[in-house]
């Protein structure tokens, strides 16, 4: 089950979005509240759809960097945003890295 990329994206975006209303994301302004939107919603829709594991991790850097703007720019303090990419990124740094399958000698026999 934790290998599924369907758990994932599910879990990114319930978690996601509930991190960011908790962190005072309502009171932001409209321009703020876009920026969040599109940094949650890069690194998950990298996850459901790039196969190639550089793509996903440059997705999850755009997602801080755009977190850290709306950050910057919202009149709320927003102080635990930055938590909403955590599950994102144990999926994208840890969990699709180790489901690779190494094969001994090259897959000689």
């Amino acid at each position: 089950m934790l290998q599924s990329r369907r758990f994932w994206v599910v879990a990114s975006a319930v978690l996601g979005l509930l991190q960011a209303w908790d962190s005072g994301t309502l009171g932001a302004g409209a321009s703020a509240q876009a920026l969040i939107a599109a940094g949650l919603a890069v690194p998950i829709v990298s996850i459901a759809l790039a196969a190639d594991q550089r793509i996903r991790i440059a997705a999850l850097i755009l997602g801080a960097v755009l977190l850290a703007w709306a950050r910057m720019i919202a009149p709320a303090p927003l102080n635990t945003l930055h938590l909403a990419l955590f599950v994102p990124a144990i999926y994208i740094l840890f969990v699709s890295g180790i489901s690779r399958k190494v094969v001994p000698n090259g897959g000689r026999a």
